[in-house]
């Protein structure tokens, strides 16, 4: 497993910032308070995105689609070749639901080399 890079003595850090109109702007703020969004990606990396969908519950009970897709255009913009949203979840409705309604309708407002990828408990 790949070491977290986001400690300083021994500690994992943590940010928190208010939102104050801008989604990626609040966003952005917060992964550079713990030191960039650069220190996950290198240019060309295939980076697995596990949103929070084991339910069909709208936000804040499942992730935003607009966090999402905020955070998949930092992640390219940080150098990333290819963003894979992936959920796997034992609760087979909300997974369909949010994955093939939801996140496939904001994927394809993205760079084509998003993708969507859905497994189920047993497959």
């Amino acid at each position: 497993m790949k070491q977290n890079l986001f400690v300083r003595n021994s500690r994992l850090l943590v940010s928190k910032v208010a939102y104050e109109g801008n989604l990626r702007e609040s966003i952005e703020l917060s992964v550079s308070l713990i030191g960039g969004i650069k220190k996950l990606v290198n240019k060309g990396d295939t980076i697995l995105l596990k949103p929070n969908y084991n339910t069909a519950d709208p936000f804040p009970g499942s992730s935003d689609p607009e966090f999402i897709k905020a955070v998949i255009d930092m992640l390219y913009k940080a150098g990333a070749g290819k963003v894979i949203v992936g959920e796997r979840t034992a609760f087979l409705t909300a997974a369909k639901f949010w994955s093939r309604r939801v996140l496939s309708r904001l994927l394809k407002k993205l760079e084509p080399r998003s993708e969507c990828s859905e497994k189920t408990v047993g497959t």
